[in-house]
């Protein structure tokens, strides 16, 4: 009965929070840990009724508990550090085991024998810290206090070392690197800093960015942990793992630090393609303090970090090659032909007055602080708070490739505030309580650096080869070595100027109450966030051309100089006029398909300012709610189980649906959306855990996993998904193909605007010129899908470990997630089909004109046939298989290595982009089944630390990834859907390849040195597959410290080191996420080349 009461009492409680509190994520093992054991009697039978006694020796925290009638004894939140654990039972000598290492989320089993008294003796011995923690139920791996300080870390970001663990890859995203874990994408990745949430969730990344900073100093950084798999059901919010950081603090002894580093030009070698960081200068420096304010009640922790980057980057402007006819049309031609090189930045410095040539000066500054106090005002009571300022700024830090000119960057800043505090309240040793508060703000800036103003102006490479090729022939002659095919880039990033302000208000409490062999937690978080978004993407404009020699004959023969597909190519003024001498497009059957391939203008509508057609601000309100229970079910077996409700509530549209326009298609059945973001309220999350030592020695356990987890969406795509719809704002769309058509946009506009002006006339800035009472011509929209549900992540793992020797222990295990509900761009008012090409694809009537097609409508109007869907039925299947081998610190050694095989499958890659089409046939997903962008089959890891004698240190670290995958991509418009950037090469399966009649004659790369022609048509063509391909990415990095310590004091250490970084020269190529870069509408790219063998020199003083 007093059970069954128990259970009615926590199911009560649990429903009280339930219905009376605003309920969210809540993750409280992100911070502490547990120490647990089975107390004996020298015959081996259990002692119940003895004191246990859990002191941090280094602040003086102490918890006590009692043994259960089994024996059993569990202390849950403890926080970090050095215990000793004291047994005491009348009739039994006193025990003290010292020196148990208490590490972030683990579950320290110390059992304790104790020997019948004879007077008053009291028994002390060591811990020893175990290898496997063997009721511990979740999969977790990280770095501790001892490891994450020993290794080589390049940028001083504790984020570098997170591939040192089974299952985290590394993948180049839309923004920057992305951090996967468990095949999930990086948008599903958490990170928690203090068990605090350290998300920017509007981009769907850590807080700081994947670029800038870190969301907290490594010098502040005690430990890490990333839970892969098994994660209990008070983590949530996300379905990919939860990255948990543990901030250092103040004890009982004064410590702290100084330390410089610095990076130099003639430390650093060349990159991969041969060019040098010019100037390239780089130092970091900080300190930290700790201590107590008084001695086992008030102790404070700070720290300051700081570095300073400067380097040059020459840029390669110069395009072979090209020949100009008497017509004064150009065409590529070869040297050989009479082709001569063309140097854009001559030509824009003479025609536009914008120098673009280089060198273009780069910085990077951070600066990052730190203060935390912990007050324990006796043994029921612990109170720690936190503030967080991290702050950076990067000159030219948008983009980074050779063959953008100087003007087509900006500067890139960020500034952050985190405020968390908490309260840990041990009602009694069975019940407890943990508050815990956060308020984060982070500004995300991005403005241009260099005048002038021009457009946003991207130029493709002189024929439509792969992006990933080499130089073989044709028109790769003189190209980049590196592949993109020599897209050129100039003026204002579309994107500038935006900024956005990211604000949460986060609560959450916790109760856990501990009975018998059982530990019950229930709790709630609340997550209020409020967004400023200001974009007036394209207030300047974008052109894309398809070719040098395009954009060469548009600016000098004028915007209504066409291109069509049969190869011909003249002057037009209105359908049906002749193209210098030759047949008319429309006369020969061929559409227009370039220069301009795209032109974009952001303008208000109506009434509207720029201030109001801009600022998109809103809130979003999401929360959860969790019931677990931790059972010690029988000696060796651990079960751990518990269930899960998140809430997602999301803002409203900026204009009733019905006022914009889509409103005219609502009442259509047919018609997919709504015109609202969902919110979802069924996110129910069940998880299972087993943790099983068979033997009962805790040398080996067996542990299993399985669960539900569901993901939020960034605040990006809300923000898009009510803003994009034409109710305030509107983008204008114009392309070479649409000459002629009078009054296109009911602005009378016949041709395409004269660059580099705007279509509504001469560039007055901050923006183009917008009309009075402006109404766009079937603007494209970004709609969520009526049936639209949150990502779903359905997830199990089973892994081994075992010690195999004192110092030494092995795991394995299998990893499977299945993501099911998983975003999917579609197209919304694609063309229809007309009929099958001569390479086998199905054609499209559509060359960008106006839908709806096969949207609800019949009337052709109201919206572009390039607006997107944003669905949910897309999935994603993960499988690898990982071991993972670890030797503790003795002998002076320490060492861990882990190897990862994978399989990343998915249909859609997409983490954030709801722009760009990724599907190769709008009305057949089946091909799109392939590896993901994210997929590397092979993952090695290691790093080792050697304490030598004389003060010597030798640390290293080792990093192995095979390649991601590509597509064979045609780079143009193949099936005429309105998509360019995505139609895929087909293939006969013999060595053929082709993309119909446009790309007869273009080279493409295969891989490994093998190239071929495309031909115009196949027999028996299909697909040539999603992702079949690789790039040329793979990934080694040997690094490695050198360290001496000098010994001033017993408490002052004087540690002069040396750092190498990829120690043998690899190229580690990274290319962007997208397909080529000249349709790309992604906010960075990184230089191709990675980071450059380099050497560091520090000195580091401790106390």
């Amino acid at each position: 009965m007093r059970r069954k009461s128990f259970w009615v009492t926590v199911l009560a409680s649990f429903a009280s929070l339930f219905l009376g509190a605003a309920p969210a994520l809540a993750q409280t093992q992100a911070t502490t840990g547990v120490i647990e054991g089975t107390v004996t009697d020298p015959s081996g039978g259990v002692v119940s009724g003895a004191t246990v006694t859990m002191t941090n020796t280094g602040t003086g925290y102490e918890r006590q508990v009692t043994t259960n009638e089994s024996g059993f004894y569990r202390g849950v939140l403890l926080p970090l550090g050095a215990y000793k654990v004291t047994v005491e039972k009348s009739g039994f000598a006193t025990m003290m085991i010292k020196d148990v290492e208490l590490t972030l989320g683990a579950s320290n089993t110390i059992n304790a024998a104790l020997k019948l008294q004879s007077g008053a003796e009291q028994i002390t011995v060591t811990s020893e810290e175990p290898l496997v923690h063997a009721s511990q139920t979740e999969t977790s791996a990280g770095l501790d206090a001892q490891q994450l300080h020993s290794v080589p870390v390049s940028n001083r970001n504790y984020l570098d070392l997170l591939t040192l663990t089974p299952n985290v890859s590394i993948s180049n995203g839309t923004d920057g690197p992305e951090i996967n874990v468990n095949g999930q994408k990086g948008t599903q990745t958490s990170f928690n800093v203090d068990g605090a949430n350290a998300n920017n969730v509007f981009f769907g990344e850590q807080r700081g960015g994947q670029r800038p900073v870190a969301n907290v100093g490594l010098e502040a950084v005690r430990e890490f942990q990333v839970v892969a798999e098994g994660a209990p059901a008070e983590f949530g919010g996300y379905s990919g793992a939860f990255i948990n950081v543990v901030t250092k603090s103040g004890t009982n002894d004064f410590h702290g630090s100084l330390f410089h580093l610095q990076d130099l030009e003639a430390l650093t070698a060349a990159l991969a393609d041969g060019s040098s960081l010019n100037g390239y200068h780089r130092e970091q420096y900080g300190a930290s303090l700790g201590g107590p304010i008084k001695k086992d009640k008030l102790f404070f922790f700070g720290t300051y970090e700081g570095a300073n980057t400067r380097f040059n980057t020459n840029n390669s402007l110069v395009h072979c090659c090209t020949v100009t006819a008497a017509n004064g049309i150009a065409t590529f031609a070869s040297p050989a032909n009479g082709g001569v090189p063309a140097d854009l930045n001559q030509i824009f410095t003479t025609r536009f007055g914008s120098p673009e040539a280089g060198p273009i000066k780069r910085t990077n500054d951070l600066q990052s602080f730190l203060v935390k106090g912990d007050w324990i005002p006796n043994a029921r009571h612990n109170v720690t708070l936190r503030h967080y300022f991290a702050r950076s700024i990067q000159d030219n830090g948008t983009f980074d490739i050779p063959t953008f000119g100087r003007t087509a960057n900006g500067q890139e800043r960020s500034k952050s505030n985190t405020f968390v505090g908490s309260w840990t309240w041990a009602i009694s040793s069975k019940y407890l309580n943990e508050f815990r508060f956060e308020y984060g703000r982070e500004n995300r800036p991005r403005t241009q650096v260099l005048p002038p103003d021009l457009p946003d102006t991207s130029i493709g490479a002189c024929t439509q080869p792969d992006d990933f090729s080499s130089p073989v022939a044709g028109c790769f002659a003189g190209g980049s070595a590196i592949g993109n095919g020599r897209n050129y880039r100039f003026g204002r990033p579309f994107f500038h100027p935006s900024f956005v302000v990211d604000e949460q208000f986060q609560e959450s409490d916790n109760f856990s109450i501990i009975t018998g062999n059982h530990a019950v937690k229930f709790g709630f978080m609340v997550d209020n966030i409020r967004v400023q978004n200001f974009f007036a993407g394209f207030a300047r404009g974008r052109y894309t051309f398809d070719t040098v020699e395009g954009f060469l004959n548009y600016i000098n023969l004028g915007p209504t100089f066409v291109e069509c597909a049969d190869g011909t190519s003249g002057t037009s003024g209105n359908f049906g006029s002749t193209l210098a001498g030759n047949a008319t497009c429309l006369n020969n059957s061929a559409n227009i398909v370039g220069p301009l391939l795209l032109y974009l203008q952001f303008a208000p509508v109506g009434s509207a300012t720029l201030a109001q057609a801009s600022n998109n601000n809103f809130h979003q309100f999401e929360s959860g709610l969790f019931l677990q229970d931790k059972w010690q079910a029988r000696p060796g077996l651990t079960i751990s189980y518990g269930l899960r409700w998140d809430n997602y509530n999301q803002r409203d549209p900026i204009l009733p649906p019905a006022q914009t326009r889509i409103g005219q298609f609502l009442g259509n059945p047919a018609f997919r959306s709504n015109g609202t973001v969902p919110s979802y309220h069924k996110a129910f999350q069940p998880r299972l855990g087993i943790a099983w030592d068979p033997w009962h020695n805790g040398k080996t356990v067996i542990r299993a996993n399985g669960g539900m987890f569901f993901s939020r969406l960034p605040a990006l795509i809300v923000a898009n998904g009510t803003a994009n719809n034409g109710a305030l704002g509107a983008t204008i769309f114009e392309a070479s193909f649409l000459n002629g058509p009078a009054n296109a946009f009911n602005l009378g506009f016949l041709v395409p605007p004269v660059y580099p002006d705007c279509a509504t006339g001469t560039f007055a800035p901050p923006i183009c010129p917008t009309p009075a009472n402006f109404s766009p011509f079937d603007p494209g929209v970004v709609l969520f899908a009526k049936d639209f549900v949150y990502p779903r992540s359905l997830q199990a793992s089973l892994w081994v470990e075992r010690q195999i020797a004192k110092d030494w222990a092995i795991s394995a295990g299998f990893n499977y997630a299945l993501g099911t509900h998983q975003n999917r761009v579609e197209g919304f008012n694609v063309p229809p089909a007309n009929g099958t090409g001569p390479d086998g694809r199905t054609l499209y009537t559509g060359n960008g004109g106006s839908g709806p097609f096969s949207g609800p409508g019949g009337n052709g109007s109201g919206i572009a046939t390039f607006s997107s869907l944003l669905t949910s039925n897309a999935t994603s299947v993960y499988r690898s298989f990982a071991v993972k081998v670890d030797k503790k610190y003795s002998r002076n050694i320490l060492l861990s290595a882990q190897y990862t095989y994978a399989h990343d499958d998915d249909q859609d890659s997409n983490e954030r982009d709801q722009f760009t089409a990724k599907f190769s046939d709008p009305k057949n997903f089946g091909p799109e089944h392939g590896p993901s962008d994210r997929d590397r089959r092979h993952r090695f890891s290691a790093f080792a630390l050697w304490n030598l004698p004389w003060g010597f240190s030798w640390s290293n670290t080792f990093s192995a990834f095979s390649a991601t995958p590509r597509s064979l991509l045609c780079n143009f418009d193949a099936n005429g859907d309105s998509f360019s950037d995505n139609d895929r090469v087909f293939t006969d399966g013999h060595g053929n390849y082709s993309c119909g009649a446009g790309g007869v004659g273009n080279i493409i790369d295969l891989g490994s040195g093998k190239t071929a022609t495309l031909v115009g048509a196949l027999t028996g063509g299909h697909d040539s597959g999603r992702n079949t391909f690789r790039k040329g990415d793979q990934y080694f990095d040997w690094s490695m410290r050198i360290q001496k310590d000098f010994r001033i004091h017993d408490r002052l250490k004087l540690s002069p080191s040396a750092e190498i970084f990829n120690i043998i020269g690899g190229d580690n190529l990274r290319f962007p996420v997208c397909g080529e870069l000249r349709g790309c509408f992604d906010g960075t790219f990184l230089q191709i080349p990675g980071d450059p063998r380099r050497a560091r020199l520090g000195l580091r003083l401790e106390w």
